[in-house]
């Protein structure tokens, strides 16, 4: 596999980690700031002060996976296992959403944040299964820190 070969995925993987890290400090931050305000356009009403701590630890739940990322985005040794831990949360998101358009019916805001969940799934797998791919000659797990230091300069 030459240099650019792997430059090429490394910053890819980087670019899909940092989009999805911006995101989740947006919604965590949406959520802890203004619980009531962030659900009510969806039809949820938050009567007590219970719910709307529900909601900011919802908000909290978005950030500490910010955190996450962006520390395994920040790292060239974690940069996998961030894209992995991302797929996960995507697929699970992803998975959970088409239940509710199964159990539930098809709401205008699910049909709206399914398309770009999609997006992350596939995008977060491609950018997981691109850097996961074995390097002739090496382990078959993630890249060394040493091999993603080297091409990443």
């Amino acid at each position: 596999m030459s240099d650019g070969s792997t430059r090429w995925r490394v910053w890819f993987g980087r670019v899909v980690l940092g989009g999805a890290t911006l995101l989740m400090v947006r919604i965590g931050l949406e959520y802890l700031g203004n619980p009531v305000g962030a659900v009510t356009p969806r039809g949820i009403t938050l009567g007590s002060a219970e719910g709307i701590t529900m909601m900011r630890a919802v908000g909290g739940t978005f950030l500490a996976m910010a955190i996450a990322f962006g520390v395994s985005l920040a790292s060239d040794r974690r940069l996998v296992s961030g894209l992995g831990l991302l797929a996960i949360v995507a697929w699970t998101l992803t998975t959970t959403r088409l239940i509710g358009v199964a159990l539930d019916g098809p709401a205008p805001f699910t049909l709206l944040v399914l398309k770009p969940e999609v997006a992350l799934v596939v995008l977060s797998t491609a950018a997981f299964v691109l850097l996961r791919r074995r390097l002739p000659g090496r382990n078959p797990r993630s890249p060394t820190a040493e091999q993603l230091a080297t091409v990443s300069r």
